[in-house]
């Protein structure tokens, strides 16, 4: 309710009209004398002053450059998201900005607001390793709108980019394994088919904080071994359990391969190392090995890795 013994001076009506009219609200004047600004606004309309309404303050705040930017990049068919990251504008003014121009609401059709040139940008960065959730971050849709899209486009999505799970597979010794991706059992098939004596998750090492670790494969030649982790994105929890185990086990020999690694042995396609997670998984690869004071085998030599550690 308005202070109905709000009475300011001669001086103080002039000074809170000429304010109010140069721009300010009401609620920036109250502060000033110590009142609300419904107060402000009783003594503005009792003295004959037009009280400005919702959307004449949201246009009087948004200058006409950024405006006229806001609508020209609509017609360029951007989102409301991404116009009001460009221009600074907040989302729900905006909005009402558009409204007030006579832009139309778009579809319901969420992958509508992508012009057709964005769809394409969008269907060749999801070709050369980009994940859905970068791609909904980047255009501001949804997971649904990026599978829409990639569908038109004829392009067939991954699942959980390393690929399916896989059927069970048998090794050139009759022994049955049920891999965790099909990476894991391209890398035993290499491994047959260098005739070497491997095993799959034979060993849990236990640790203090992360509780154990269970490597991937282990390579035996006589009485040296070494183990390898096949592994296709990082994690906080990852890289935890991987130092700790080293800082537990410090004899005992670890390589992670990632994509690089399976892809310099030609068992994964080439463009799985431009993924941003396929460059995560090389730094530390790289940095285990530094740690161990090991060089980068690539698993290319497997039997020169083992007896050298």
């Amino acid at each position: 309710m308005p202070r109905r013994d709000f009475i300011p001076s001669e001086a103080e009506g002039r000074l809170i009209c000429q304010r109010y009219l140069s721009g300010e609200h009401a609620n920036q004047i109250a502060p000033t004398y110590m009142v609300h600004g419904n107060t402000i606004r009783a003594f503005l309309t009792g003295v004959g002053v037009h009280i400005r309404s919702q959307s004449e303050r949201t246009d009087g705040k948004i200058p006409k450059s950024r405006q006229v930017e806001a609508l020209k990049l609509c017609g360029e068919g951007y989102t409301v998201v991404q116009i009001a990251e460009l221009t600074g504008i907040k989302k729900g003014s905006l909005t009402a900005v558009l409204r007030r121009q006579g832009v139309p609401k778009r579809s319901s059709i969420k992958h509508f607001k992508l012009s057709p040139g964005h769809q394409a940008d969008l269907a060749k960065e999801y070709e050369v390793g980009s994940s859905y959730r970068e791609l909904e971050k980047k255009y501001g849709v949804s997971s649904i709108v990026v599978r829409d899209i990639l569908a038109r486009a004829g392009i067939k999505g991954r699942y959980n980019w390393i690929g399916p799970r896989v059927p069970p597979w048998i090794d050139r010794i009759n022994r049955v394994f049920v891999f965790k991706s099909r990476w894991e059992r391209s890398f035993a098939a290499h491994l047959d088919r260098q005739f070497l004596v491997w095993d799959y998750e034979p060993w849990r090492f236990f640790l203090k904080e992360c509780k154990c670790y269970t490597p991937d494969f282990r390579i035996r030649f006589g009485s040296a071994e070494m183990y390898f982790e096949v592994h296709a994105q990082m994690s906080g929890r990852f890289s935890n359990k991987i130092l700790e185990f080293m800082a537990c086990y410090p004899k005992v020999r670890l390589e992670i391969l990632g994509p690089a690694e399976l892809a310099c042995l030609g068992l994964i396609e080439s463009w799985y190392t431009r993924h941003a997670e396929a460059v995560k998984v090389t730094a530390f690869a790289r940095q285990v090995l530094e740690r161990q004071g090991l060089k980068p085998m690539f698993a290319s030599n497997l039997e020169e890795a083992v007896r050298a550690a």
